[in-house]
């Protein structure tokens, strides 16, 4: 199911030869949901009847059920286009699981808490964290990722991104009590005892004893025996981006199957690598490594799972292919400066705007912040210098979103640009 802002279904052949079996996907991905319904879809899971799950994360901040065969998905957590700190609203939903009693975790990315929702109820209760107080004591999270739990459904595990950490808590703890720290929590960094924004968890002890996790911003892959002082690097190599066949670029998340073969979403590459157990080349198995929207190319995948007969879906996030744009209108009434940021930098710039902005503002789509809060934030742009007698051509449907800092002005809108200007360089209207 490969998520076009929506979700897409890559058909399987499969057999089996010795203990690894020999599956081969169809390059063609089927989009099941598609921009119409969902918008900026982040992760999926699959029950044992082929149910869908999916969290959207902006700006619908919902959770989507799509029944097997189903041509269309149900709201089941949420309220469509307004987020918010309440039990019956969701921030940002990232990481999705549903426990065999139906019973469904959500991880919360701009509220700080994992969310958990009874017997179909609407009305969530948190497990972990604190509603809307990101901290790195054992009973707060920071801007948490995607979750699992283990087959006791006794614990869930959480990818505590901002606190480069794994946490495990009880399925029954209650808002404010403390978590168990089971991996990372040594700080960023690319060493075998530290993680870098872990993303994506799995974990799963009747295959093995160890979590499996996804360093984003490390660009690799881990292997950590919960509560061990270190892990192992298994894929990728750490702290180096890269297209080729052993390298990652901010791989998003993580499943294995009982062979321990891993399917890793690699989300800035547009990629699904499958690298065999204990081998760390991997064989692309759906995407080209070209961003883009057709059938068999993917844009900034995010989330992965499989249905009973091993069809793989995939929550292709960017699909529209938008850049974010910060346009700066100077005080003096002259030229404009417009600031451009790629999608690979979209978490990191809203994670900045929504620090500098109330909730309220972002409920109305406004944000507030100065353009050059993206130098001390290290956040990657290209600049346009826009002078009186000159235009630039934007995308239809731009998104507004305005900001002011300093009694600085500024906008936000996606760019109709099909690659990067040099910085300084300007179009001329001829």
């Amino acid at each position: 199911m490969n998520t076009r802002a929506s979700n897409e279904k890559f058909g399987s052949k499969k057999g089996a030869t010795g203990n690894v079996w020999n599956n081969v996907w169809n390059t063609s991905g089927i989009t099941v949901l598609d921009s119409s319904q969902v918008t900026h879809v982040a992760d999926i899971y699959i029950d044992s009847s082929n149910t869908l799950y999916i969290t959207d994360e902006t700006p619908s901040t919902v959770v989507w059920r799509l029944l097997q065969n189903a041509t269309s998905a149900t709201v089941i957590a949420g309220i469509q286009n307004s987020s918010g700190l309440s039990n019956t609203q969701l921030n940002y939903p990232q990481g999705v699981y549903v426990d065999t009693v139906e019973t469904m975790y959500v991880s919360e990315h701009y509220n700080h808490r994992i969310q958990k929702y009874i017997n179909g109820s609407t009305v969530g209760t948190t497990i972990a964290g604190i509603t809307g107080s990101r901290g790195s004591s054992l009973n707060q999270l920071n801007y948490p990722r995607y979750i699992t739990l283990d087959p006791t459904q006794a614990y869930i595990y959480i990818a505590d991104g901002d606190n480069n950490r794994i946490m495990r808590y009880s399925t029954n703890s209650t808002s404010g009590d403390n978590g168990t720290l089971v991996a990372g929590g040594n700080g960023v960094g690319n060493t075998n005892t530290s993680l870098n924004y872990p993303w994506g968890i799995w974990y799963q002890p009747s295959v093995s004893s160890d979590l499996f996790i996804t360093n984003h911003n490390g660009h690799s892959i881990m292997r950590w025996t919960p509560s061990a002082s270190s892990g192992t690097f298994i894929a990728g190599v750490p702290g180096t981006a890269g297209s080729d066949s052993t390298h990652l670029n901010n791989p998003s998340t993580i499943k294995l199957d009982n062979y321990l073969n891993m399917f890793v979403v690699d989300h800035s590459n547009h990629r699904i690598q499958m690298f065999c157990a204990n081998n760390e080349t991997g064989i692309t198995i759906a995407g080209t490594g070209i961003g883009g929207s057709t059938a068999t190319t993917l844009n900034g995948p995010r989330g992965i799972a499989f249905d009973s007969d091993m069809n793989m879906y995939i929550t292709d996030f960017d699909t529209q292919q938008r850049l974010f744009s910060f346009i700066y209108h100077h005080h003096n009434g002259g030229y404009r400066y417009w600031y451009i940021v790629p999608s690979y930098e979209r978490e990191k710039s809203l994670k900045i705007l929504h620090q500098k902005s109330s909730s309220t503002c972002f409920q109305h789509n406004q944000l507030f912040i100065n353009p050059f809060i993206l130098d001390k934030y290290y956040i990657r742009y290209h600049r346009i210098i826009q002078h009186s007698n000159e235009f630039i051509v934007l995308s239809s449907g731009p998104i507004s979103q305005s900001f002011t800092e300093d009694a600085c002005w500024t906008e936000s809108i996606p760019f109709a640009l099909p690659s990067w200007i040099e910085d300084g360089h300007s179009n001329h209207q001829n």
